[in-house]
Order: C-alpha cells, then structure tokens, then sequence
C-alpha cells in the first residue's frame, strides 16, 4: 500500500468513530494511550504507534465528551509530499495555511472538512514533506 492509500484507509478508519474515549482511539490505531496532562476543560493522552505512515500520538478529550483533537506525527525521512498524497482525494481545502516561523523551515497546513471533522495535513513550506495529520471533532 502506497502513503496515499495508508493515509486514505487512515482517514476514513478515524472519520467514521462518533465515540471520542481513549480506549476506542486505541483500537483503532493499534496503539495504548497513556494520560499526560488533565486541566479543567481537557484531558491529554500520548501513545506511540508501531507501523505506518505516523508514529506518535497526541489525543485531546474534552472533559464533556463532545469534542476531541487528534494530533499524528512523523519522523519518517524522506516524508511523503504533498504531490505524492493526492489531497485532492479529501476534495477541495477550505483553507490553506502558511506558518513561516515554525521548524525547521515553517508549515504549510491543508484543512478540510469531512462532515463534522476537520481534517488538517501539515508540510514542511519548501520541501512539502508531511509532518502531521491533525483530525479535529466538533460538538
């Protein structure tokens, strides 16, 4: 399976989840989220995951349970680009942001929306290499 594939199957795994637990992000990403940080509106999870196009996890959990971000990273070298993805699979971007003053060399940031999840794919701004994706639901 080719990254745009890998984040395609990936994207539409996590859109179809409704239950915004822990425990239903670790099944679906294989991965065991252990709790980092809680303050009075969030609770923060970490994980690692094995395989794939990503392999560290940040989870948000709103306290009332309506609302979570999941934050995906890569270290992987080279990263696939914006080219090789395909995005234009997610449709068009309802926005396109520039970040110049993130590392190493700022962060070009694709947003979309899936029905009630915002979808968001960073790159690098010159090399266009991915560095996350970034799944947010709304209540």
């Amino acid at each position: 399976m080719d990254s745009s594939q890998e984040l395609d199957k990936l994207i539409r795994l996590l859109s179809t989840t409704s239950e915004l637990e822990a425990k239903r992000f670790e099944q679906l990403l294989g991965a065991s989220f252990k709790p980092t940080t809680e303050n009075r509106w969030w609770r923060f999870f970490a994980a690692e995951i094995g395989a794939g196009l990503f392999s560290h996890a940040e989870l948000r959990l709103h306290q009332d349970g309506d609302r979570a971000l999941l934050h995906l990273s890569t270290p992987r070298l080279p990263a696939p680009t914006d080219s090789e993805l395909q995005l234009d699979r997610l449709g068009e971007p309802a926005s396109v942001e520039v970040n110049p003053d993130l590392p190493p060399d700022g962060v070009l940031t694709y947003v979309f929306c899936l029905e009630a999840l915002q979808v968001s794919l960073q790159f690098t701004r010159r090399a266009r290499e991915l560095q996350a994706l970034i799944l947010q639901w709304s209540a």
